[in-house]
């Protein structure tokens, strides 16, 4: 039987990565998407456009060892930075007795999907109960992406997004995009932020 791991226990594993000053996520990033994805029931599904180097979908895969974790990108290369990145956190997590990383099949859970967020998506066919967006960040890249996935979420189904709160900017637009796309609709609601994410809840029918 699995032991899920503790919010601490994700953090200290997944730490904080640096690229040159900016941290791609802070300890309050890793803290608020870990406690909400270890709310997802077993069976839930977490899907994430953006893979980068597979910092979202470790925190993802480590917070709830019953879920099966989707990572899309149009970068090909980056499912193998995803992998080795969980090698990386399975033999860390082997320096000591407490944790027992065989038993949480990171990459046997871990899927990923190389291609346009949107050419993606039409091939596309399951419910999605936590949809993380991190891709393109211009205002037309990121209303892009979200509007091909938003229509899997489930109701009562998590959409996050990165980098919506302190890097808005000429060619970062997230925090424009994901406010326009609230007032467009009323079947959201804000459910909590910290340094770089917001999270939406999709309301009930």
């Amino acid at each position: 039987m699995k032991r899920q791991l503790s919010v601490a226990d994700v953090i200290s594993l997944t730490g904080i990565h640096f690229n040159g000053l900016m941290a791609s996520q802070t300890p309050n990033d890793i803290r608020l998407l870990a406690e909400n994805v270890k709310l997802l029931p077993s069976s839930g599904l977490y899907l994430e456009i953006g893979t980068r180097d597979g910092f979202s979908a470790t925190t993802a895969l480590l917070a709830n060892l019953f879920i099966d974790v989707y990572s899309v990108d149009i970068d090909e290369n980056c499912g193998d930075k995803a992998l080795s990145y969980l090698d990386e956190i399975a033999s860390l997590s082997r320096l000591g007795n407490y944790y027992a990383p065989d038993e949480w099949e990171l990459k046997e859970r871990f899927h990923f999907l190389p291609g346009d967020s949107v050419e993606v998506s039409k091939g596309w066919n399951k419910p999605i109960d936590f949809l993380f967006i991190d891709g393109d960040h211009s205002e037309e890249g990121c209303t892009r992406d979200a509007n091909a996935w938003m229509p899997f979420l489930k109701c009562g189904a998590i959409l996050g997004f990165h980098d919506y709160i302190f890097w808005e900017h000429e060619k970062m637009k997230v925090k424009t995009a994901v406010d326009k796309l609230m007032m467009a609709t009323n079947a959201y609601y804000f459910l909590g932020a910290s340094e770089q994410i917001a999270l939406f809840r999709k309301k009930g029918e």
